[in-house]
């Protein structure tokens, strides 16, 4: 009776390890797959960031580009209304003298 008692008392201790080593394994492959998508979940952040930063700097590029083009036409505005005023000035002294 012995050896049968040993019997089912070894089986029942082999079934209990099997049992906690599937688990055990259960939970390292729910461990790698919980790592691999942090893993994924963070290279996404650092390409949308990266495409953010690209973004600004295009954006901020096209501002720059834009206050340096409306600089040149607010100069050139003047430019014309200087020699515009020189000619009005220049008309006006020439007909004060025909008067």
């Amino acid at each position: 009776m012995n050896t049968l008692a040993s019997e089912v008392i070894g089986k029942q201790q082999h079934r209990v390890r099997a049992e906690q080593e599937a688990l055990m394994h259960y939970e390292m492959e729910k461990e790698m797959r919980a790592r691999m998508e942090d893993e994924r979940r963070q290279e996404r952040d650092r390409k949308e960031k990266e495409q953010m930063r690209g973004l600004l700097a295009r954006q901020m590029a096209e501002k720059s580009m834009r206050e340096h083009a409306e600089k040149a036409l607010n100069d050139e505005q003047a430019v014309i209304w200087r020699t515009d005023k020189q000619n009005y000035e220049l008309e006006e002294q020439r007909l004060s003298r025909k008067i």
